[in-house]
C-alpha cells in the first residue's frame, strides 16, 4: 500500500519496496530502497509529472526544434486542460508543466496558470522562451511559492540569437534579472547542448552565476524536430563530461549556482546501482520512461515522452511502430496510467538500451 507523506515543500511516496523522495527546489527524485536494476517503473501506481502541451503555435523558430516553421497547428481546450490538472492533482503527482511550442499563446494561459497553482502540486512549471513576459507578469506568476517558471536560453546574445531569436536574449534578460533578486528559487534556466553552442557555454554559464542564476538545467541535443540541423550538431560524450567538470568548477567558485545535466548519459565516475539516486526530473521522466504522463496539443495522451523510430533506428533495433501513444483525446488520465503498465515497461527497455542513439552518441557507446 502506497502512502504518502509531505514536509514543507518536500513529498515523499513510500509503498512495500522503495521510496520516491521529490525534490522541488532542484526538481531531484531520489529513489530509496533498490537498485537501478530492481527499479521498474512501471509498477508506479501514479505519475511522478504531468506536462500538457496546450498549444502547438510559438512565437520562434528555433533551428533545432520540433515546432520548427510551426505558425499554426491544434490547441487544447480550456475545459480539458483545467480537467486535466484536477485528474493530475487527484492523482499526486509531483509536478504539473505546461508548455507548446509556446504555452503563453494559448488564449486563456493565464486562467490556466491560476487554477493550477491552487491546486496541491509540489511545482507548477511554466516551459518558456519568455518573449511575451515582463516583470510584472512574471512576478505576478510567481505568488505560488511552488510555481516555477522555466525559460530557454542557449548561450549569449550572438549564439543564441543564432540558433533562437534576435529579440529573444535582450527582452529575457530585461525581466530575469530583476526576478532572480526577489523570485531565484523559482527560476530555471533551460539551455539546450549542441555542437555550435557548446564552446560559448562555459561563460555564459559563469556569468549566470554572478547575476544570480541558481538552478540551471541542460538538455543534450536529441533526435527530435529538425533533423537536418542536428545531424551535424550532436556534442561528443566526451565533450559533455569536460563540460560537466567545468560546470563543477563553475559551481565550486559560486555554491549557490546549481547546474545539472538532465539527459541520461552514463556517469563513468559513480557506480551503476547508484543512478536513480537524486537524478533531476527531467532525466528520471525520461530515462525510466513510464513514470509520466504527456497530453499533446491534439489531445491525445502519451506515457512521458513518445518514442518516435525513424528508418535508421527501425534498422538497428527492429522496433516499426512509435512507443507511448496509449491514450484517446479526452480519456481519463488515470484510466490511461491503469492499462499503461505494460507499455511503460516496454518504454523503460528501450530507453535505458537505447537512448544513446536520440543523443547521437550511439557510435561512441
Amino acid at each position: 500500500m502506497a502512502t504518502l507523506q509531505e514536509t514543507g515543500l518536500e513529498r515523499l511516496r513510500k509503498d512495500d519496496k522503495y521510496s520516491l523522495h521529490y525534490d522541488p527546489m532542484d526538481r531531484l527524485i531520489s529513489v530509496e530502497g533498490v537498485t537501478d536494476i530492481e527499479f521498474n517503473p512501471s509498477e508506479l501506481s501514479f505519475p511522478i509529472r504531468v506536462v500538457e502541451e496546450i498549444n502547438s503555435i510559438c512565437n520562434m523558430r528555433c533551428l533545432y526544434c520540433s515546432q520548427y516553421n510551426n505558425n499554426r497547428g491544434p490547441k487544447l481546450k480550456t475545459e480539458d486542460v483545467l480537467k486535466n490538472i484536477d485528474e493530475a492533482n487527484t492523482q499526486g503527482a509531483f509536478e504539473m508543466s505546461f508548455r507548446g511550442a509556446e504555452a503563453t499563446l494559448h488564449p486563456d494561459f493565464y486562467e490556466i496558470w491560476k487554477h493550477a497553482n491552487e491546486k496541491d502540486f509540489l511545482s507548477a512549471n511554466l516551459i518558456t522562451n519568455g518573449l511575451v513576459l515582463d516583470e510584472q507578469k512574471a512576478l505576478s506568476m510567481l505568488q505560488n511559492v511552488r510555481s516555477k517558471l522555466i525559460v530557454s536560453l542557449d548561450g549569449p546574445d550572438e549564439i543564441n540569437s543564432r540558433f533562437r531569436d534576435p529579440r529573444q536574449y535582450k527582452r529575457v534578460m530585461s525581466w530575469l534579472i530583476p526576478i532572480l533578486r526577489v523570485r531565484g528559487d523559482q527560476i530555471v534556466m533551460l539551455t539546450t547542448v549542441y555542437n555550435d553552442n557548446l564552446a560559448a557555454l562555459p561563460d555564459f554559464c559563469d556569468y549566470l552565476s554572478q547575476i544570480g542564476l541558481r538552478h540551471h538545467h541542460f538538455s543534450l541535443l536529441k533526435r527530435l524536430g529538425n533533423k537536418s540541423f542536428q545531424n551535424q550538431e550532436f556534442s561528443t560524450l566526451e565533450e559533455i563530461q569536460q563540460f560537466e567538470a567545468t560546470l563543477n568548477k563553475i559551481t565550486a567558485s559560486n555554491p549557490n549556482y546549481f547546474p545539472s545535466i538532465n539527459s541520461p548519459f552514463p556517469r563513468i565516475t559513480q557506480n551503476k546501482h547508484d543512478f536513480i539516486t537524486n537524478v533531476p526530473i527531467p532525466r528520471f521522466t525520461e530515462y525510466h520512461c513510464g513514470a509520466g504522463i504527456k497530453v499533446m496539443a491534439d489531445g491525445r495522451i502519451g506515457i512521458s515522452q513518445i518514442i518516435y523510430f525513424d528508418d535508421e533506428f527501425k534498422r538497428l533495433t527492429g522496433k516499426t511502430n512509435s512507443l507511448g501513444s496509449v491514450g484517446k483525446v479526452g480519456e481519463s488520465l488515470q484510466v490511461v496510467w491503469d492499462r499503461s503498465k505494460e507499455i511503460r515497461k516496454e518504454q523503460a527497455q528501450v530507453a535505458q538500451q537505447n537512448y544513446q542513439y536520440f543523443l547521437g552518441l550511439e557510435s561512441q557507446w
